[in-house]
């Protein structure tokens, strides 16, 4: 299957989709989003650093995924794992992140998502369950992603 060979754990047949922890966190700029006011949206979230080497390496096919496919129903949403706001603004500014950022500067979402390292993706579907995950990054996840979130996006 390819999403698992590029790192995808989608959710198989035998398994129900487990649901998306909900989570309320700020922007940068003090505003607050909840995954909760996302539903009937398909929402990539993908949580990163500034200090993480392959989260860097992500950023241009999650901004292409989210120029893409955000007219189609696609929210594409960043949560810094960083300890201090001050380093994100800079961050998202230089890499030109034009997709929801948010600051989960307590790991609260990270622990609620049992991360297992950065960066790391979850596909949350229209009904707020998890369809796919996805850990670390290498070239192969893009078109994973895109394929994944292409299928999510589809009318049931």
């Amino acid at each position: 299957m390819a999403l698992a060979a590029a790192g995808c754990r989608p959710a198989s047949s035998t398994d129900a989709r487990p649901p998306a922890p909900d989570f309320a966190l700020q922007t940068p700029s003090g505003k607050t989003v909840r995954l909760a006011d996302l539903r009937g949206k398909v929402v990539l979230i993908d949580f990163w650093a500034t200090y993480c080497g392959p989260c860097k390496e992500s950023v241009p096919a999650l901004e292409r995924l989210h120029r893409d496919l955000k007219a189609a129903g696609l929210e594409v949403v960043g949560i810094s794992e960083d300890s201090y706001a001050d380093a994100v603004a800079p961050f998202v500014a230089e890499h030109k992140m034009t997709y929801t950022v948010l600051l989960d500067l307590e790991q609260a979402a990270g622990e609620a998502y049992s991360l297992r390292g950065l960066p790391q993706a979850f596909l949350i579907d229209r009904e707020g369950k998890i369809a796919a995950r996805w850990f670390g990054w290498e070239p192969g996840h893009e078109a994973a992603m895109r394929a994944a979130v292409e299928a999510a996006l589809k009318p049931s």
